[in-house]
């Protein structure tokens, strides 16, 4: 589990480095004020038989929804902290799951 929890810190400094530089400095998005995005990403580890689902968003609130095989889907909906200003400020959550090889 340790592996783990170093696994899903690492990923969440890369969605971190990723998302909100990007967006606050992309050259598309020249002009616009508000600079919002989101990103979904999946990692999987199959000699261990899991995996993480990892999000994050500089919008107010993101939606999503996923399922483990044989289990009740689970809907989310993740918002920044209190008193964060969208397009200026990012949150990630994640979640690691197992799964069967066979």
């Amino acid at each position: 589990m340790k592996q783990d929890f170093l696994g899903k810190i690492f990923y969440s400094i890369l969605l971190e480095l990723s998302l909100l530089p990007n967006i606050s400095d992309s050259p598309f998005l020249k002009g616009i004020d508000e600079k919002m995005g989101g990103v979904l990403a999946l990692t999987l580890s199959p000699q261990e038989e899991c995996g993480e689902l990892l999000w994050g968003h500089t919008t107010e609130t993101m939606a999503l929804g996923y399922m483990h095989v044989n289990e009740k889907p689970i809907f989310k909906i993740s918002y920044l902290p209190t008193g964060k200003v969208p397009g200026q400020s990012l949150v990630v959550e994640g979640t690691t799951f197992k799964f069967c090889t066979e």
